[in-house]
């Protein structure tokens, strides 16, 4: 594509004009998953070419666009991909504290704006700008549906924090099409993992398994894949790689850097046992993916059959999954290691949700980040203690059910711990073999009760 870069040397954006015919293939197409945010756009940016033959028959087009979720996930690809297929003038504000007059720059950006005519304005991290300046979100404002605002522009914002965001920004009018940008799927994973390396030239290994992956990548994010395949080219080249060098990028990138001086110790194998061996008791809701001890830590990656359905029973089963490695360090070793409080802390809040159904409620003091808009407003120090003696019930019935089943699969435990400590990491059918070679699936049931 070629563009041409108008850099504003005193102020804080920047226009890019593109040609007509720069953009070749699907709209937005270099970008995978988020179906439903791709077809809002492509049908903003279709409406918004033909503006002036709907403001010829009085329709109003959207004009401002919010996208928001966690870092790394995919926003600013998107933003990349709406620049290319605009076919309009672009302009990329780039605000600045330290460096420029965030609102005066701003002004004079959509002067110039309104100058031009037909445009996108680009605002990438608007909740730092606003939080910089609280005149930015009033500026916004006025220049999206004020007396003298201008028609003929389509507003794309981002931001990592909503919360930041005033309601009164994304009302009807100013910012109204609010899209979240969420985590790719496991399934979503592999194919950007797939892409990147194609792209790089390089072939995937022949026991490439899409659903060992899958379960491995679940919940990674769009830049960490990224450096999960720069990881792999810089240590081993762009020749021959295997499924294990991949593998071992993965756990270097989502696991931080690792004291390779650390002795690796069984406890490790028998907490990522006692994880898998429940988890394979719920294969109805979770896919276990892989097994890993490295130095002085480990992990298990595990991907959802159906992702974003929660009934009482998943989180249930959540639950019971998070406490199931703190339970076979104790039932082996008679005590837990200091890397359970993870674990139990997931257990807890899931064990909140579950009695609660629609929040945390009364769990704002053991729990300080629960967002305000969880919490009961009529909430009493009698209230808080039913509802933490009913969140301790649960969390007591769950160790029970799942005390009982590893007491029962003991040999089966200690299998998997056995070869995982071995070889280090066990890939996902490799786990479900030793488990269907045993009686975990057949005792499942113990669990359930």
């Amino acid at each position: 594509m070629e563009e041409k870069i108008e850099q504003q040397k005193e102020l804080s954006y920047e226009i890019i004009e593109s040609s007509k015919d720069s953009y070749v293939g699907e709209p937005l197409s270099a970008v995978i998953g988020l179906g439903e945010q791709k077809k809002v756009l492509v049908s903003a940016i279709n409406w918004f070419k033909k503006y002036e033959t709907f403001r010829s028959k009085g329709v109003d087009l959207p004009r401002g666009f919010l996208l928001y979720g966690e870092p790394g996930n995919g926003k600013t690809l998107l933003i990349k991909e709406v620049i290319k297929c605009s076919e309009a003038p672009v302009f990329v504000f780039k605000g600045n504290a330290s460096a420029c007059d965030i609102p005066s720059d701003l002004e004079s950006m959509f002067q110039k704006v309104k100058e031009v005519g037909h445009a996108v304005v680009i605002i990438d991290e608007l909740d730092l700008l606003i939080s910089s300046d609280n005149r930015v979100a009033r500026i916004l404002q006025d220049n999206l549906d004020g007396v003298n605002s201008h028609k003929d522009m389509l507003v794309i914002c981002a931001t990592n924090n909503i919360d930041e965001i005033p309601e009164a920004l994304r009302r009807n009018g100013r910012l109204e099409k609010v899209m979240r940008i969420m985590p790719p799927t496991g399934n979503e994973c592999v194919l950007f993992l797939k892409k990147s390396f194609n792209d790089l030239g390089v072939k995937l290994p022949d026991d490439f398994r899409d659903e060992d992956f899958a379960a491995a990548l679940d919940g990674v994010s769009c830049a960490s894949i990224k450096a999960i395949v720069n990881e792999t080219i810089l240590k081993n080249g762009f020749g021959r790689i295997t499924s294990d060098m991949i593998y071992d990028s993965i756990f270097a990138i989502t696991n931080g850097a690792i004291d390779d001086k650390t002795p690796d110790i069984y406890e490790n194998a028998v907490h990522e046992a006692g994880h898998a061996l429940v988890a394979k008791a719920f294969d109805k809701y979770f896919r276990i993916g892989r097994l890993v001890i490295h130095s002085s830590e480990g992990y298990m990656s595990v991907s959802q059959i159906d992702r974003g359905y929660w009934p009482h029973d998943k989180m249930i089963a959540d639950i019971k999954i998070s406490m199931a490695g703190l339970l076979a360090e104790k039932l082996i070793f008679k005590k837990g290691g200091m890397g359970c409080d993870n674990d139990m802390q997931w257990a807890y809040k899931r064990a909140a949700l579950a009695v609660n159904r629609v929040g945390y409620l009364s769990c704002a003091n053991t729990l300080p980040d629960i967002p305000r808009y969880m919490r009961v407003r009529n909430e009493t120090e009698a209230r808080r203690s039913r509802n933490e003696a009913e969140i301790e019930k649960l969390l007591r019935k769950c160790e029970r059910n799942v005390c009982r089943y590893l007491k029962s699969n003991k040999k089966l435990l200690i299998e998997i711990a056995d070869e995982l400590f071995a070889k280090k990491n066990l890939k996902s059918f490799e786990v479900n073999a030793i488990i269907d070679r045993g009686n975990g699936v057949r005792r499942a049931a113990l669990l359930m009760k």
